[in-house]
């Protein structure tokens, strides 16, 4: 009795019954109940996005690469807004904040250099698997959707079960061409979002013969839709079920004949004149040419059963960021050179490779054109000068800062030789193979050739801010070094790597 608290419906002048005190807000497995919305979104949502945004500004002072940054908005900040999101309402401004701090966050509140489109396709797709809030929430709520329907007899789902029996039911709405506002019930804001992620994700074809009377949002009797629960027990819930075989409604009598039913003219009336006369004339147009059999539409996304298993989160969210992101990748320009089956291993292959973080960082920056040399900087923010860090004369383009610059091309020669000389390879590196990797017959050959070329790559990057020439034998030193450090890891794809730098580097 001591952990016992009222929540009134209606407000209340007692302050105690029963020696329990009356509350105006509770907190219930780490949610704040209160019929005060500010109050319920402020305390449950808007004070954990604050949060959220302090933690991810304190690792800030951090050097982390993008891929680091990109998972500290799904641990940090992400994870903190899912156990809300089950229960609540999201408000559409405070989603906005949500993507707005955490994509600043991954772009360390600069200019993104890839739109929001690109960067939350997955990697095979060319980007980063950045995860929008918006979609999120979409999934979050039609996981609960999915729960609700499975088990709509369920004690938990009770109070929502009796809301929507006014509309036939959850199954029964989500088959409808309904809108929200158009409903004859009163739904909470929890419900109509539920229901606004349902209509953006349910792709169902409506026809004149597949879309249900009910819930209808064209159908409509005083500008509210309607459900009558003695015509679906009889099977009623076209409009072809109105229609004799010429096309023509049926009449009051030959009506309650056919279906057994009790009905007043008044009502009949009602719901013939709520039928739009223009999809009246396209079922009496089908009619003519063939024999219509009506079929409720089916629970389909992205043809998966929404209620099989194999619609899991995966599937949801998928479908929920093509709907938001439907444009292709813009940075598509690896198609010209490469089969997809290639792009696909160039944009994948070296996230699983035993190097740092940030070398894979310049590397990713490299393959989509984003990595700030001077020349973009000049071009797109008038920023600087565009001339080569490292000869101080040429303009210094991608291709110039990692390939063409003499200093470099003195570099990436003493590389190719050392490779050649040791390993028995018979390469001339061109900057093709810089930019998106070596593909060679011999695979272990190319997994260790590639690894030193994204070192090498990451190598000429902090030369450049050092503002110091790129020399082979400072990178011969840091690859002796890296050797130990592979060395330490126990993957297999270290050990491999520490094979072949065992060729190469000698102790």
């Amino acid at each position: 009795m001591k952990k016992c608290e009222i929540l009134t419906i209606h407000d209340h002048p007692l302050v105690m019954v029963h020696d329990i005190p009356v509350k105006s807000q509770v907190k219930y497995l780490g949610i704040t109940v209160t019929k005060n919305k500010n109050i319920r979104i402020t305390s449950n949502v808007a004070n954990n996005i604050q949060k959220c945004k302090t933690i991810l500004n304190s690792w800030l002072q951090r050097d982390l690469s993008i891929f680091g940054r990109v998972l500290l908005t799904k641990m940090e900040s992400l994870s903190r807004l899912i156990y809300p999101a089950y229960s609540l309402e999201i408000p559409d401004k405070l989603i906005k904040e949500i993507n707005h701090n955490n994509f600043n966050f991954i772009w360390k509140n600069r200019h993104h250099y890839i739109r929001r489109g690109d960067i939350v396709k997955s990697i095979e797709e060319g980007g980063l698997n950045v995860i929008d809030f918006d979609p999120m929430n979409g999934t979050i709520k039609l996981k609960w959707l999915q729960n609700f329907v499975k088990k709509c007899e369920s004690f938990w789902f009770d109070l929502p079960s009796k809301i929507f029996q006014k509309v036939g039911g959850i199954d029964l709405l989500l088959r409808c061409d309904f809108d929200i506002p158009k409903l004859p019930v009163k739904l909470s804001s929890f419900h109509q979002q539920v229901l606004r992620y349902w209509k953006l994700i349910f792709k169902h074809n409506f026809t004149p013969h597949t879309t249900p009377l009910w819930n209808n949002r064209y159908i409509v009797i005083k500008r509210k839709s309607f459900y009558y629960e003695d015509w679906m027990e009889r099977g009623i819930w076209s409009i072809l079920h109105l229609l004799d075989s010429r096309g023509n409604f049926l009449s009051l009598d030959a009506f309650t004949v056919k279906y057994n039913l009790i009905f007043t003219n008044k009502k009949y009336t009602a719901v013939i004149n709520a039928i739009p006369r223009a999809t009246l004339q396209l079922i009496q147009g089908m009619l003519t040419y063939s024999r219509i059999i009506p079929q409720i539409p089916s629970l389909m996304i992205n043809d998966c059963s929404f209620l099989d298993k194999k619609c899991n989160n995966k599937i949801l969210r998928n479908g929920f960021t093509a709907t938001y992101f439907s444009s292709s990748l813009r940075r598509s320009f690896l198609f010209k050179e490469f089969s997809k089956e290639a792009v696909v291993k160039i944009r994948t292959s070296y996230i699983s490779f035993p190097v740092l973080p940030k070398a894979k960082e310049v590397h990713f920056k490299m393959l989509n054109d984003i990595y700030p040399c001077n020349d973009l900087l000049y071009r797109r923010f008038n920023i600087g000068v565009n001339v080569c860090t490292f000869c101080n004369a040429d303009v210094e383009t991608l291709e110039h800062l990692f390939f063409s610059c003499n200093l470099v091309k003195t570099f990436w020669e003493d590389w190719q030789m050392w490779l050649n000389s040791n390993a028995h390879f018979n390469l001339s590196i061109t900057y093709r193979d810089i930019l998106f990797g070596l593909q060679l017959e011999d695979k272990k050959k190319e997994f260790g050739s590639n690894n030193l070329i994204i070192l090498a790559k990451f190598f000429i990057h902090k030369c450049r801010f050092q503002k110091i020439s790129p020399i082979f034998p400072m990178y011969l030193n840091e690859m002796k070094l890296f050797k130990k450090y592979v060395y330490c890891c126990k993957s297999l794809k270290a050990l491999t790597l520490y094979d072949f730098l065992a060729v190469l580097i000698m102790d």
